[in-house]
């Protein structure tokens, strides 16, 4: 691994790339993505694009533009990678090897221009009929962890870090930086809730959205201690392209006073936590959570008729 940083040899520059996504046009994201590529190489050692970005997030041709992981835009990407000398991680839309099943998914590449991971979004966000009727969860285990210039990142995809244990899991692992992007449409994600999962789990969180309406822009990076890396959050929605370069340096002083002042995970009790009941919040429960309610409902009336019975 490298050595401790200095302000003169960040860790690890990651590029936000927030460029507009026109839905359906592949060819065309591709020739921004390769423009792109070669204004923030110089600057970076990997440049993060939002979720879907080679497709747009258009409810019917996101689904239309599916293509294989490995597929001919990977083979675009892998080139333009290894002509800038960048790593690059992009959203697509991936059709399953069955030729049927389609989803959500990102891709990993070196600066070789090598395929490192596939990763499908495990956590779909329900009130979205696009993203439900069109495509599949992801059901295989997270991503692993990729080491970069001595980081470790581990990836997720929008709604998967507004659920909390996929970024434990990840932290867990001994995730260093939790690289998201998304199409999010609310401020409070990438305003507040990025800082929460940051400072929960001790990690850089970097957050790359869509500045496609409906979605709000405002890609940020956050330290551990819930601050925002210059120059983030970018613009919101509606504006053009916003690049920005981070540098993500988990070995900063502050960074290991804080973690050592805060031991959240020295201190934690996982045989107190039971993590794997059902909590509905009005959608149907799986019948392992159905039966455990009907025998919650049974015991009070059960009490109450032997009290009477006493009487």
């Amino acid at each position: 691994m490298d050595s401790v940083a200095t302000p003169n040899k960040p860790r690890l520059r990651v590029g936000l790339a927030q460029l507009p996504s026109l839905p359906g046009q592949v060819d065309a994201n591709l020739l921004a993505l390769e423009a792109c590529l070669g204004r923030m190489a110089p600057d970076c050692d990997l440049v993060c694009f939002c979720e879907l970005f080679l497709c747009g997030y258009g409810p019917d041709e996101a689904a239309a533009c599916a293509e294989p992981a490995d597929g001919p835009s990977y083979r675009r990407v892998s080139a333009a990678a290894r002509a800038h000398g960048v790593a690059v991680v992009y959203g697509f839309a991936e059709l399953n090897a069955d030729g049927v099943t389609k989803h959500i998914a990102l891709n990993w590449v070196s600066k070789e221009g090598g395929l490192v991971l596939t990763y499908r979004k495990a956590h779909l966000w329900t009130p979205s009929a696009f993203e439900s009727n069109h495509f599949t969860r992801g059901t295989e285990a997270l991503a692993p962890l990729v080491e970069l210039r001595g980081v470790r990142v581990g990836v997720l995809i929008c709604f998967d870090v507004e659920v909390v244990e996929p970024a434990r899991h990840l932290a867990l692992q001994g995730c260093q930086l939790l690289l998201v992007h998304g199409c999010n449409g609310d401020p409070f994600t990438v305003e507040t809730l990025v800082k929460v999962r940051a400072f929960e789990n001790h990690c850089h969180l970097i957050y790359v959205n869509s500045c496609d309406a409906p979605c709000c822009g405002g890609s940020a990076a956050v330290d551990p201690r819930g601050n925002f890396l210059d120059p983030t959050p970018l613009p919101g929605a509606g504006s053009s392209v916003s690049e920005a370069v981070v540098c993500v340096d988990p070995e900063r002083p502050d960074l290991v006073d804080h973690r050592l002042r805060n031991p959240l995970f020295a201190v934690r009790q996982p045989h107190m936590y039971k993590l794997d009941g059902h909590r509905s919040d009005g959608h149907p429960p799986p019948a392992r959570a159905k039966a455990a309610e009907a025998k919650a409902t049974e015991a009070p009336v059960f009490a109450a008729t032997a009290a009477a019975a006493d009487k």
